[in-house]
């Protein structure tokens, strides 16, 4: 069978869907985590930032996070039902882009409470976000790096804006080199986990042109079989023909030459059913259905009988055919 290339195209696309449906498998646990994380900072926020503020802050994360959920729903059912699923993709950037913003908003927003542990504790939330929501997207470095980038800037922004040499330092170490930290190993692990999937795939895909070689092997070996069953069926046919006539011949008067000669057509034909017989023992071994059978034999006479065979050839050729 012909080596066929290898479809790349199609691994790629096989690749991609499983990348998908990875990230949307990860993503409901976490964020239903930081929908409750979400309640618990409105209830501490609002003595330093007020009713207003806080809760309007939590209630844009929670609609944001149920929205991202029937985002999840929808992507299970169009998956289910074997539609494309790449706008449910689009759908889980963009709102996952919003989360981030809305991730970020902490340290913009809230940023002076007055509280050093819980100014410290809304940087450290804001950290672990980007960290966590970029384990969510491990393998697609695009999503790692938009929510990465959208959890941090505001950050980023508000820490710039306090006009605060500390939190001018702070906001340039965890905006830039926290952040380009997580976008580097957001890059490396697109790298591997695509290696990875592919080399599954392609693993996959030779699997099943082996598959598909045996059974092509498999049936030509089935139709050889058949084919020499069949053939040497007919063959018997003309055989035993000759071999009767060969017995009808040695009953009628002959000389000593006739009669050798006679006795040589019905050796060879003899020795032709045994060639028959064979090719049938080969038919039988294919099909796993020969049985061995130990039997004695004459070696003298098998020998003697092959000389008898090839000395007609002998004479015509002008050689000299002996037996010891």
């Amino acid at each position: 069978m012909k080596d066929l290339p290898v479809p790349h195209a199609e691994i790629d696309a096989k690749v991609r869907i499983d990348l998908i449906r990875a990230i949307h498998e990860r993503t409901a646990p976490p964020l239903i985590v930081g929908m409750l994380l979400s309640v618990l900072l409105a209830m501490l926020l609002e003595p330093y930032s007020g009713a207003r503020l806080s809760y309007g802050w939590l209630a844009l994360k929670l609609g944001i996070g149920s929205a991202r959920l029937f985002e999840l729903h929808c992507f299970r059912r169009a998956e289910a039902r074997g539609d494309d699923t790449e706008h449910c993709h689009r759908n889980y950037a963009w709102l996952m882009m919003v989360d981030g913003l809305l991730w970020g908003a902490l340290a913009l927003v809230f940023m002076s409470t007055g509280s050093v542990v819980l100014d410290a504790l809304l940087r450290t939330i804001v950290a672990g976000v980007a960290s966590v929501g970029l384990f969510t997207v491990i393998g697609s470095f695009t999503l790692g790096a938009l929510f990465v980038t959208s959890v941090l800037t505001p950050a980023l922004v508000g820490m710039y804006v306090a006009d605060d040499p500390l939190s001018l330092a702070i906001g340039v170490l965890v905006g830039v080199v926290y952040g380009g930290v997580l976008c580097f190993e957001a890059w490396r692990a697109q790298k591997t986990i695509l290696e990875a999937l592919r080399l599954r795939h392609l693993n996959a895909w030779i699997a099943d042109q082996h598959r598909r070689s045996l059974r092509l092997a498999q049936q030509s070996s089935a139709a050889k079989t058949r084919f020499l069953a069949t053939v040497s069926h007919e063959l018997r046919t003309p055989l035993n023909g000759i071999l009767g006539m060969a017995q009808l011949l040695r009953r009628t008067p002959l000389d000593t030459a006739q009669q050798a000669q006679t006795d040589v057509i019905a050796q060879s034909a003899r020795h032709l059913r045994s060639v028959i017989d064979d090719i049938l023992d080969l038919a039988r071994v294919e099909a796993g259905r020969l049985q061995i059978e130990a039997a004695p034999f004459d070696l003298r006479q098998t020998v003697q009988a092959v000389i008898r065979l090839l000395m007609p050839l002998a004479e015509e050729r002008q050689l000299r055919l002996e037996l010891q």
